[in-house]
């Protein structure tokens, strides 16, 4: 028969392909036979055209009746394959919940940080503009320091509009700070809260970042000076269910000023690393800082956001800011400066400026807690493919059997994977239920506010089916192709084999559980062992037991002016060792200014310099030490004077600044340098210490500090509220522990360790899970040659080392592995803080010794178990 003949004789592939589609394959192989029977015997009879046709006309009608038997018979087949599959679960017990726990936990840990990671990697994209949003981050040299900015100069924004036509349009941002704000109604007693989220706004704001406003024109309600817009939560904590709009707020500054409410928002759309509460009209800030103020083009006081044309390139933007800078600071040419653009979806993982707008995460926790929670389900996976495997030997017989019966190794694969399948659904039963109590847990631990909610979406959905689907494959894939292997009975016979490839494939995984876990448990002894170094090391002054009680309405002016009656009788109470005034507290940001020597040409020169206002007991009760010249001493009329840190004297290189006359950037009045005082850690541990200048000026503070006996806190508070309010009735009372402003610092490392903590702890306990079982599934093995040693006289210890040294052996080749890489990690981890502790000997010991223990108890118990049995028993097994 010539090719020719024989492609005329063929059936069409895509008829074949159809048929393939719609048949099992038993089903296909007697179809394709009787359609090619009958074309061959058509074609010879009429020709290929006429078989052709036949064949398609009974193709067609056939394909309907086809894909209803095999769609019937693939659903009886999925059952009969989850009736069967279920037997064997409820048949293997133990093996089944080892799996079932330990996915449904490493679910739940990943579902966590999946929604945790979605809404960090989620900020500002609420903003439909969010993608052409930029904010103008200044760069400015002093001296041989650079300074990075968050905030721009007043000036700044409408100067880059009017240069720059990629622009098309800018905005300016102004937080207020912490204000006192109040409403008086007619009648009724007013309401006054202490408010963080307040800033002042152009009008441009809210069509940059499509706020929407609910009552008011957009247009309309920043125009004006005095306007204030309300979100829709900041309106109801002062009106409740009334109007707002047209009623009038008081800021509560020293002339109480008047806000009249001309709007109602919403709050931006989704995550923001803007918390806005309300907005006032940027036009107000003249009234309380000066016409000068927003025409200034250097003040550092601005979040400059710029919106850039559709199309634009920022990179085309940045070759332009050289010249613009150079021309910009044309009256101040020895000034150097530049600004770069930071897209505003970037702000909250890559962002650590001065004077942010809050704190900021960090990318690299993202990822890291990505990394842990996918390591984490990882060692379920392979705790699943462990059992499975040692589980496979135990049903040599039935996979024998089925063979023999007929069964193809497609369907034993699917009877696998359908086990594999319901498995890891049970476990995600049981991940949902678990989330009920993780979230709240979560939520405490890391300051989020993720809900059960989050995760009940389409899209939530559909990525856990795919990742069901994902886990089934990846669990059930190769338990399945090895025991459906085509020689199954040398199979099962290398499983038995101690040196087998089975069996170093199981030895291998159960290492490579314990690597991870080590890893974690190191990572997590060693960030313990720093966060401890940063709450214990000297800080160089004294910070337990302050109250600061923030300096607000009448008592403001109280304790800046004629406070020596209320500071007097405050010092009396037995429970108070000191008091003290001060502009900042530490740990907190503090002014960036120049100290500048009279008759120094150019000031641009000089480095920026941290400035804290205080009165003259702040050094003696905050326990600073003074290594040249003197303490503040108080003035009549109030004049300033300077003691400035060792670091300052160095930076000036002033070798002998006692006496030395120095201007102020701010009130630019001249002070002498009266005192040098030891450097000591005002700022985090984050960073080096940086200079620092103490300037004598109480009537520029904003908190009273009071040094209080050690269990006489709450006794001192109220003694403080009750004589506070005696003298200021209209003072808001307002507290912080000074060590807890200053330890909140530390809170993203407080959040990671925690975090780490859980991580370490359930990587521990899936990876001695999936050990337990083995041990299980290897005592079982070697029962009879269990009976067979105990007969001859071996003791109840040397059994349990012959079954528990293989998996002791493991957990010590993955110390072997794990340490050196999680040494390497953390070094590098550490190398982020200026100041930082060092990773001593115990901690490898630590985290090698407690994986061994635990390891030996999970697999002790059962060893220990069964080299107690009877040794009657073992042999008459089977």
């Amino acid at each position: 028969m010539s090719p020719k003949t024989t492609s005329i004789r063929s059936l069409p592939r895509l008829g074949k392909a159809l048929l393939w589609l719609a048949l099992d394959d038993e089903e296909y192989d007697q179809a394709v036979g009787d359609f090619q029977e009958r074309f061959r015997a058509l074609t010879a009879a009429a020709g290929p055209a006429k078989a052709r046709a036949d064949f398609w006309a009974m193709l067609l009608r056939s394909l309907p009746m086809f894909a209803w038997n095999s769609l019937y018979g693939r659903a009886m087949m999925i059952k009969n394959n989850l009736k069967i599959a279920w037997r064997i679960i409820r048949k293997q017990k133990l093996y089944s919940a080892l799996n079932i726990l330990g996915l449904g936990v490493s679910l739940t840990c990943l579902l966590v940080i999946l929604v945790h990671v979605k809404g960090e990697l989620g900020y500002e994209t609420g903003i439909p503009k969010s993608d052409r949003i930029y904010r103008v981050q200044t760069d400015s040299q002093f001296g041989p320091k650079i300074r990075q900015w968050a905030v721009s100069a007043p000036a700044m924004g409408p100067e880059i509009q009017a240069a720059f036509p990629e622009v098309e349009s800018t905005a300016r941002l102004i937080p207020a700070g912490s204000q006192i704000i109040s409403f008086r109604p007619p009648q009724g007693h007013p309401a006054r809260f202490s408010e963080q989220g307040v800033f002042l706004a152009d009008a441009s704001f809210l069509e940059m970042f499509d706020v929407d406003i609910i009552r008011g024109g957009r247009d309309a309600v920043l125009k004006n000076p005095q306007a204030i817009v309300l979100t829709e939560s900041f309106a109801r904590r002062y009106f409740g269910a009334e109007d707002p709009v047209g009623k009038t707020l008081y800021l509560e500054t020293a002339d109480r000023m008047p806000l009249q409410v001309s709007g109602i928002m919403r709050a931006i759309r989704g995550r923001s690393h803007l918390k806005i509460d309300a907005l006032i009209s940027l036009p107000t800030i003249t009234l309380w800082a000066g016409p000068e103020f927003l025409p200034h083009r250097t003040l550092k006081a601005a979040y400059t956001f710029v919106l850039l044309r559709k199309g634009q390139d920022p990179a085309a933007f940045g070759a332009k800011t050289g010249a613009f800078m150079k021309a910009y600071h044309a009256e101040q040419p020895s000034r150097i400066e530049s600004i770069r653009l930071q897209p505003i979806r970037s702000i909250h993982l890559h962002s650590k400026l001065e004077s942010e707008a809050g704190p900021n995460s960090d990318i690299i926790y993202v990822i890291v807690f990505s990394g842990a929670a996918l390591l984490l389900l990882l060692i379920a996976a392979v705790n699943f493919v462990n059992l499975a495997t040692a589980q496979s030997f135990k049903r040599f017989k039935e996979i024998g059997v089925r063979k023999i019966i007929g069964a193809r190794r497609g369907q034993l694969i699917r009877q696998y994977l359908g086990e594999a399948g319901l498995l890891t659904a049970l476990s995600a039963g049981l991940a949902v239920f678990l989330l009920i109590f993780a979230v709240p847990f979560y939520n405490r631990m890391s300051g989020q506010s993720i809900t059960v909610g989050d995760f009940l979406t389409a899209g939530g959905a559909v990525g856990l089916l795919g990742l069901l689907i994902l886990l089934t494959l990846l669990a059930g894939l190769y338990p399945a192709l090895f025991a459906t292997a085509p020689a199954p009975a040398g199979m099962f016979k290398a499983a038995r084999t101690p040196g087998s490839a089975t069996s170093r494939l199981r030895k291998g995984l159960v290492v490579f559980q314990f690597v991870v876990s080590i890893f974690l448990l190191f990572g997590t002894l060693t960030m313990a062992r720093q966060l401890t170094y940063f709450r214990k090391a000297d800080l160089g002054f004294e910070n337990r037991n302050v109250i600061a009680v923030d300096l607000n309405g009448g008592l403001t002016k109280t304790m800046t002016s004629g406070a020596g009656v209320l500071k007097t009788e405050i010092a009396r109470h037995p429970a108070v060792l000191g008091i003290a005034l001060t502009s900042d507290l530490f740990g907190t940001r503090f002014s960036n200014e120049r100290l500048t020597p009279v008759g120094t040409p150019d000031k641009n020169a000089l480095p920026m310099l941290r400035v804290l206002r205080v009165d003259e007991n702040f050094i003696r009760m905050a326990g600073l030490t003074v290594v040249q010249g003197h303490d503040f001493e108080p003035t009549p009329n109030g004049a300033p004077s300077y003691i400035i840190s060792e670091s300052t004297a160095a930076i000036m290189n002033w070798r002998q600044p006692l006496g030395l006359e120095c201007l102020s950037d701010v009130h630019g009045g001249k002070a002498p340098i009266v005192g040098v005082i030891k450097d000591f850690h005002f700022a985090s541990l984050h960073s080096p210490i940086e200079p620092l200048v103490l300037e004598y000026l109480p009537a520029s503070v904003n908190h009273l500090l009071v040094r209080v006996r050690e269990g006489h806190i709450r006794e001192v508070l109220e003694f403080l509220k009750d004589r506070i309010s005696g003298v200021s009735p209209d003072h808001l009372f307002t507290t912080s522990m000074v060590d807890e402003v200053f330890n909140r610092n530390y809170r993203t490392e407080d959040q990671s360790y925690a975090l780490f903590k859980v991580f370490a702890v359930l990587a521990v306990f899936v990876a001695c899970l999936g050990l337990f079982g083995l041990s299980v599934f290897a005592a079982e093995r070697r029962i009879k040659e269990i009976g067979i040693r105990k007969t001859l006289g071996a003791s109840t210890g040397s059994l349990w080392l012959l079954l528990s040294g293989t998996f002791i052996r493991g957990v010590v080749a993955a110390n072997v592995i794990a340490l050196p890489l999680a040494y390497l990690a953390m070094k590098k981890w550490l190398a982020n803080f200026a100041y930082h502790t060092g990773i001593p000997a115990g901690i490898f010991i630590a985290s090698g010794v407690l994986t061994l223990v635990v390891a030996a108890a999970t697999v002790g118990f059962q060893a220990f178990k069964s080299s107690r049995r009877n040794p009657v028993e073992s042999l008459r097994y089977e």
